[in-house]
């Protein structure tokens, strides 16, 4: 049992730490490529289970080529931003529908989100460890 346990473990904080890993990358990515605009929100997204009252903004953008992208914010809250409110957003050229989104939500994203995985993903792995020695 001791074994399942272990692999268990390991397996969900090697996952964890992958899913931070990717996140890194794309946050990265963003940064070098990323091209800022204004948008306007258009419109919610729910998000979350049915009966919570989590929605997501979605927006609409003009890219550099003229190009209009919309696109949602990879981030819920109770209220969302209202419509018709002009946000800035960043976009990654090559993908502007996929990788757009608000700077705040990704500098939340990065700050405070993302050390909190690392932690947990390093210590389900580290605690998995101690079930094999």
């Amino acid at each position: 049992m001791d074994l399942v346990k272990a692999v268990a473990l390991i397996a969900f904080g090697s996952a964890l730490l992958w899913g931070c890993g990717v996140e890194i990358l794309a946050w990265s990515r963003r940064r070098r490529r990323g091209v800022r605009t204004v948008g306007t929100v258009v419109g919610h997204r729910s998000a979350g289970s049915p009966g919570t009252m989590q929605r997501s903004g979605v927006f609409e953008f003009t890219t550099e080529n003229g190009q209009v992208v919309r696109a949602g914010s990879s981030l819920s809250t109770p209220r969302g931003p209202k419509i018709g409110t002009r946000i800035p957003v960043v976009y990654d050229p090559a993908d502007p529908a996929g990788t757009a989104d608000r700077p705040g939500v990704l500098a939340f994203k990065m700050a405070a989100l993302l050390p909190v995985m690392l932690a947990i993903g390093t210590a389900l792995v580290v605690y998995g460890l101690t079930f094999l020695a």
